[in-house]
């Protein structure tokens, strides 16, 4: 997955424990359209190496420490891009129409 900033991506995961959900002022929703504000690396307790971490367009979320640099964000595995879900829904479709003859 190669997301960057002005993609659009969909929310495929919003489960989240209650007091992490606290910390943020927006939580995305499973199935909502998003456009993808930055990008960077992801911050997670314990650290997790290869982590990346998303800022989505009109969800600013208060930073831990007061520095802008460091806006809580979403951890990019909740998101796919839109044109995948695209595409999957029109492979989908394809794959299950009748063939005439």
């Amino acid at each position: 997955m190669n997301i960057e900033s002005g993609n659009h991506v969909v929310c495929v995961l919003d489960d989240v424990l209650p007091e992490i959900k606290a910390l943020f002022k927006y939580w995305p929703k499973k199935g909502e359209h998003y456009v993808v504000r930055d990008v960077l690396i992801g911050v997670h307790h314990p650290a997790k190496e290869g982590s990346v971490r998303l800022l989505l367009v009109g969800m600013v979320n208060p930073s831990p420490n007061g520095k802008p640099s460091c806006e809580r964000g979403y951890d990019a595995i909740r998101f796919v891009k839109l044109d995948e879900v695209k595409q999957s829904i029109t492979e989908h479709h394809e794959h299950s129409l009748p063939v005439l003859v």
